[in-house]
This record gives structure tokens, sequence and C-alpha cells, in this order.
């Protein structure tokens, strides 16, 4: 508890519900902010009509859809990013299970709050939330040292076919995910200190040795659930897994308020004066708190119907923001084209003026308009044409004083 009492997961990863909602609206709206200017950048430029865009899911060219739809894209509403959201958070639990094999349950949870985290402050119509769920687990497995290797055969047909990603494009989004994360990695789980209660118990003898399995399984599952919601932006984890071992002991029938009252003594007695909660009974009502969380948490993904028509809405948004983008690239290629054009101009003209005042050539030789540098010839130079260079007297060099 002391560790996690200083760690980056407490001091910046730790809001309030009202303070949650108001990130994901403060994303939401600057967003859609940006994407109605987006759209007025398309509907007052030509250069779109010439732009061959390209899918940002399978990078392959898309179909040949207006630029300049009737009505303009809608953005995603903070209802549809909340579904669509987490509907990818359970595809991570999928994947995990996939790699069951390669790395340990705590790799889902450091991989979902890196996905939580992530869109915290972002939003999934300026990022694809595939790639970042993806990245996700990538880079959790590193963090917790089970890491994947982009060679084996499983990541290869999972991620490469199942996902049609491009593993390249998935490596980038890596880096793009820890600058959202602020480069703080380091997860707490609530399953440390849940092992360590049960085990606690055991040894006090409040449960025996063969109800031990099913009582922290039970316990294990409820935190489970618990992941498809909030709670890890709102308690720490171990009043989540002292939470979990309550709602158990209420589902068996086990009377656990004198072991919860020992656990607050002995973690009081060793936080000090750092102990934020003061007495048992508000320990008591934070867990009865916590518990109300769980049971309210989502146990199914949303409907994968209503996915999908969020997921087609955001395609649409993601085209647009790709054409804006080719826009902006091909305006910066223009501009940078023209800068090179006047910089080889401006480098002529200054070369011209050297050879003048080296030479004392008063101007350039002409068979054009007479007196005009450079005009350009209105024909071949005459047979009886003279070129007359003025050059510079020759200055004698200054004798060098003799040696002394």
């Amino acid at each position: 508890m002391a560790v996690f009492h200083d760690s980056t997961q407490r001091m910046h990863w730790m809001f309030t519900v009202d303070e949650v909602n108001q990130l994901h609206a403060q994303s939401n709206q600057a967003a859609l902010a940006r994407l109605a200017g987006h759209q007025q950048l398309q509907c007052s430029s030509s250069c779109f009509q010439d732009l061959t865009l390209m899918s940002p899911v399978s990078h392959s060219p898309l179909p040949a859809t207006p630029l300049f739809p009737s009505t303009p894209v809608q953005g995603l509403t903070l209802e549809e990013e909340r579904i669509l959201r987490l509907h990818w958070e359970f595809k991570v639990g999928e994947v995990c299970e996939h790699f069951r094999d390669h790395f340990p349950d705590y790799v889902q949870w450091t991989a979902t709050i890196y996905f939580k985290r992530f869109f915290l402050k972002r939003t999934m119509m300026e990022h694809d939330p595939k790639y970042i769920m993806l990245a996700s687990i990538l880079l959790a497995s590193k963090v917790e040292e089970s890491a994947i290797r982009l060679e084996m055969p499983d990541f290869a047909r999972l991620f490469g076919n199942a996902f049609q990603l491009d593993i390249e494009l998935l490596c980038a989004t890596e880096i793009t995910l820890l600058e959202g994360l602020h480069y703080h990695l380091i997860v707490y789980h609530p399953e440390r200190p849940l092992t360590g209660f049960v085990h606690e118990m055991l040894k006090s003898g409040l449960i025996t040795s063969n109800q031990l399995p099913e009582f922290l399984a039970h316990a294990r599952r409820i935190l489970a659930r618990a992941l498809f919601s909030d709670a890890c932006f709102h308690f720490s984890p171990s009043h989540m897994a002292l939470a979990a071992l309550y709602a158990t002991a209420l589902h068996t029938g086990l009377d656990v308020t004198g072991f919860i009252q020992t656990i607050f003594e002995d973690a009081r007695a060793a936080s000090g004066s750092r102990a934020e909660v003061t007495t048992a009974d508000d320990l008591m009502t934070i867990l009865a708190n916590i518990v109300q969380v769980f049971e309210a948490s989502p146990q199914d993904p949303p409907d994968v119907n209503i996915a999908r028509e969020i997921d087609a809405k955001l395609l649409l948004i993601h085209q647009g923001r790709t054409s804006v983008l080719a826009h902006r690239v091909k305006s910066a290629e223009m501009k940078h084209r023209e800068h090179r054009e006047n910089k080889a101009e401006l480098r002529r003209k200054k070369e011209l003026n050297d050879i003048r005042e080296l030479t004392g050539m008063d101007q350039t030789p002409s068979f054009g308009k007479p007196g005009k540098i450079g005009a350009p010839r209105s024909g071949p130079p005459p047979a009886d044409a003279t070129f007359e260079i003025h050059k510079r007297p020759r200055t004698t060099p200054r004798a060098a004083p003799p040696f002394e």
C-alpha cells in the first residue's frame, strides 16, 4: 500500500466520477470541433477532387464515394463512444484468452487499464481503437515481462489475418500509446492484495483449505467484471480486493466484519499519518460503495449490431480526416516547391550580381530591348555583334614587410 501511495497511478490516474465524465466530455467536444473544421475545409477546397483516399483500417484504396455528401458526417456522441470503448475492452479479454499460455491473467488488467487511460483524454474519432487495443496488449506483455514476439505464428495469424492489420503501423501506434500514457507504465492490480487477504483468512480459520479455491475463484470473477467499469480510476487496488472479498463473503454467508477491522488496524499502523481512511466504519462504507460499482458493471459486451453501426459511422469520420490530412500534405508540398523555386531565383540573382561586380560588366549582353538586363532574345545574334567587357584596373599587390 505504501508503494501505491507514491505511484504515478495514484498521483496522475485517480479521479472522481464527475472528473472522469468531464474528461470524456471535454475530449469529445474538442474532437467534434476539429471535425467541423475538417468538413468546412473539405467544402471550401477544390484540392480534394484529385485525392485517392486510403482506408485507415486496411490501408487499401477506399471505394469511389463522394467527398462532399449532402449532409455532413456527424461525430460520435458520448454514449456511442462509451459503447465502442466497452466493445473493445471486451476484445482485450478475447485476445488475452487466446494467448493465455504465453502470459498471466494480470496482463489483461494492465492492457485494459492502458486502453482506458488512453481514451480518457482522447477520442476514437481521432485514434483507431483497434490499433490502440492491440498496442495496449503488446505494451502490457512487455511491461509484465511476458512479451509477445511479432514473429510468433499465433500472433501473425490472429493479428495479421483476423484483424487485417498493418504490423508496421501497429508498432508505430505503440509510440502513440506511450505518449498518451505519459510513459506511466506501472499498473497496480487488486490480484496481489486479494491473494494475500484470502490467505490471511485461511490462517485465521475463517475459511478452510477446501473452501479456498472456490472462494478465491468467486472473488476473481467479481474483479474480472469490475474491469469493465471505471473502478480503477476511483479506488485503490487494495480497496477493490477487499471489496471483492467482502462481496464473496456476503454471497457465501460468511461474516468478515472482524477480519476487515483487523486489516484496517494493521494498514493504519503501517501507513501512519498517510492513512486516507480514519475509521473502520468509513472503510466499510467505502467497501459497500465499491460493491455497488461491481454489481453495476456490465457482464456482457454491447450488442454487436449496435457496435457495427457505430464503427461504420467512425469509419466515415476517419475517411474525412484522411482526406483533410492528404490535403494538408499536398498543400505543404506546394508551398515547399514554391519556396524552393523562390530560393533558386534569389540565388541566381545573387550570382549574377556577383559576376557583374567582379567583371565590371554594366549589363548582361542582350539582343532584345536595349538597356534591360536579362531581356529575352528576339532572334539569333547578328554576325557583326561584338561584346565589350569593362574590367576594373588591376591593382599592384602591396609588398610584404621585410623579415626582422
